[in-house]
């Protein structure tokens, strides 16, 4: 079953990326030092700007349980994938988790790009970060900032 040997893994890494998404954004929204935030692990990425490396602390809730949903696709595509393919019959429960991951994942993604973007709604993000801009009004403040004359 070499299907489960690669796919479980990953699971465990996605999964545990997720979860310490979710315990600094936990941290974020008690107000006990948060440690490292995730925005910290993106610097390299050149394409992500301040605004949208921001996103990932007040989005970190939504963002942390769209990767363990993610994970458990992962992991039931490797644990069950080998079976269903020799043509077993209990497909319906695998095709029930399937679904229900695969919405979950699509559910809390769509939220983190609406926090990213418009840091709305307001109760998903922790209350220290409530008052920073979206992506689009940050960018918008930054390029009329650049406009002003000196």
């Amino acid at each position: 079953m070499p299907g489960a040997l690669i796919t479980l893994p990953l699971s465990a890494l996605i999964a545990l990326v997720g979860i310490r998404a979710l315990v600094v954004t936990v941290r974020h929204w008690t107000g006990r030092q948060p440690g490292r935030p995730i925005s910290t692990w993106m610097r390299s990425a050149r394409s992500l700007d301040t605004e949208a490396r921001r996103a990932y602390d007040r989005g970190g809730l939504a963002f942390g349980v769209a990767l363990l949903f993610f994970a458990i696709m992962i992991a039931e595509v490797g644990i069950f994938g080998p079976h269903l393919a020799q043509g077993h019959s209990d497909s319906a429960p695998v095709g029930a988790i399937a679904g229900i991951s695969f919405l979950g994942f699509l559910l809390f993604m769509g939220l983190f790009v609406i926090i990213k973007y418009f840091n709305w709604p307001k109760m998903l993000v922790p209350p220290p970060l409530r008052g920073e801009p979206g992506v689009i009004a940050g960018r918008r403040e930054r390029r009329e900032n650049l406009r002003k004359p000196l």
